[in-house]
């Protein structure tokens, strides 16, 4: 039996989903060393998720500046890799988990889909599940490729 908690954190998942969810394309793959293919055994599915393609910059810490340093400025990092975010309610209808080289595509994208392909996929605590991916994919295969 789940506790209070974990219900509430359920409820908020489902919640955040349909608010910020889009449709997304969970497009099964098989790689060796040098090719890709669609994985046959694997259907695609159709899902809502949160896609977060936003960069972030963040500043380093236990830098020196400011007078008397040579260091003037400051370091940042930047990271542009876009992950996406599967509640978990979503996650346990799912025929099968995404996996390293899976592609995502988010469907109804201004300017049309773009895809993104997996490079790492995390469960989290709660039962949902973060996809971390980078831009762009493989080919995709006949039956999921949107373009005439």
């Amino acid at each position: 039996m789940s506790s209070p908690f974990h219900r509430a954190a359920r409820r908020a998942q489902a919640a955040v989903a349909k608010v910020h969810g889009e449709d997304i394309d969970l497009i099964p793959m098989t790689s060796t060393d040098y090719s890709t293919a669609h994985d046959n055994s694997r259907p695609i599915q159709q899902i809502t998720a949160v896609l977060m393609t936003a960069s972030e910059s963040v500043g380093l810490k236990g830098q020196v500046t400011g007078p008397g340093s040579d260091f003037q400025g400051g370091a940042r990092i930047v990271t542009d890799d876009p992950v996406l975010w599967i509640a978990s309610e979503t996650v346990d209808a799912l025929e099968w988990r995404p996996k390293r080289g899976d592609i995502v595509r988010a469907t109804a994208r201004e300017g049309g889909p773009r895809s993104f392909t997996v490079i790492a996929a995390y469960p989290n605590d709660n039962g949902d599940m973060s996809l971390f991916m980078t831009r762009g994919a493989a080919t995709l295969p006949p039956e999921a490729d949107p373009s005439p």
